[in-house]
């Protein structure tokens, strides 16, 4: 049997190795939720560090060693630099869409189970012959047309219902919500939307998962 030096026999394994445990006692520390108390810029040195620690073990890892050696000088900096770049940009928080999918992305907020419910905005069509269902942005069209008009909803209504006196905001949220209308009546030109009725729902991350809807918004049909 080997000999190996330690309790856990960590002076036996190689560096990168090491680094991965250097980076797995912080993260399990952190899933705890006890960097609650830093501030934004500890938080980010966290996030940096963490970082830092998973590139170097890759870059340790003989396979990349060896990769890296073979690709020629330029090639292992290129290698080394978009991580980086990544890491670093992840860490910062950025406020810009032009980063997606890093905006806004954080890690190390809370305690977990200590987060906020998720809310979301649910949109109700009623026809004009009667009866009513829920309207999915760009059903239609794509799953990724859902996802992208369902995050820019739900950006435009917060901020209307963040300022609910400005007539500016009220009138752009309601031509947004009849475009889906419309969407939604070229697809089914059978059934005419009366109009549509918004509501934010705040869903539960614990029992009994029942969600908790109030109307904010009612529009009248599909404009021309």
């Amino acid at each position: 049997m080997p000999k190996v030096s330690g309790p856990l026999g960590v002076g036996h394994h190689p560096t990168y190795v090491k680094a991965l445990l250097c980076f797995g006692v912080p993260l399990v520390v952190c899933v705890s939720g006890v960097q609650g108390v830093l501030g934004r810029v500890p938080k980010q040195l966290v996030e940096a560090l963490l970082g830092g620690l998973l590139l170097s073990a890759f870059l340790m890892h003989p396979v990349v060693a060896r990769t890296r050696g073979a690709a020629g000088t330029w090639a292992a900096r290129l290698a080394l630099a978009w991580p980086l770049v990544v890491m670093l940009a992840d860490a910062s928080h950025p406020r810009t869409m032009w980063l997606f999918p890093l905006h806004k992305w954080h890690m190390f907020t809370s305690p977990m189970g200590a987060a906020p419910d998720p809310e979301q905005f649910r949109y109700t069509a009623h026809f004009k012959e009667g009866g009513s269902a829920r309207l999915i942005p760009g059903a239609g069209v794509s799953d990724v047309a859902t996802s992208a008009l369902d995050g820019e909803l739900k950006q435009l209504l917060t901020r209307t219902l963040r300022v609910p006196a400005d007539p500016a905001l009220r009138s752009e949220a309601a031509r947004a919500i009849q475009g889906i209308a419309r969407l939604q009546e070229a697809e089914d030109p059978a059934h005419s939307i009366r109009s549509v009725t918004v509501e934010r729902c705040r869903l539960p991350v614990k029992p009994p998962y029942v969600a908790d809807c109030a109307k904010v918004l009612e529009v009248e049909g599909a404009s021309p």
